[in-house]
């Protein structure tokens, strides 16, 4: 599980008015809630080969409410160890929001390659499926 704070989605995040951040133990521990169900988000930062992107770029394309389709036509995107693509997710617990940003691996970092997009209700739960 990756720290939802050293994500390059954090600001992001921050800047959305249903995610909650408070900090525990003396300011070191930070923990990301979702408002609307009070579900804690996880974070998870999984690496893939090429010949995944473009199964990856198309679910972050699809239009909210259309995702359970979009995953319909691809079958399981499974993690490589060391790949040059980088999918950062935060995820519920009760899985009723997500938020995914596609990374590359370029001048010895990760570069993002798309924006954060959001997701919310079923498309969450199709969208583990997939990636989880």
């Amino acid at each position: 599980m990756a720290n939802i704070k050293n994500m390059n989605m954090a600001k992001t995040l921050l800047a959305d008015g249903k995610i909650e951040f408070t900090k525990s133990f003396f300011g070191l521990c930070t923990t990301a809630t979702y408002k609307p169900t009070g579900s804690r988000l996880k974070g998870y930062q999984n690496e893939y080969s090429l010949d995944q992107a473009w199964a990856i770029k198309s679910i972050i394309g699809a239009t909210p409410g259309k995702l359970s389709e979009e995953t319909a036509k691809t079958s399981a995107i499974t993690p490589s160890p060391n790949g040059p693509i980088r999918l950062d997710i935060c995820m519920t617990d009760d899985q009723s929001f997500a938020a995914i940003q596609m990374l590359r691996f370029e001048d010895f970092d990760y570069q993002p390659t798309s924006e954060v997009k959001t997701f919310e209700g079923d498309d969450v739960k199709a969208l583990a499926k997939v990636l989880l």
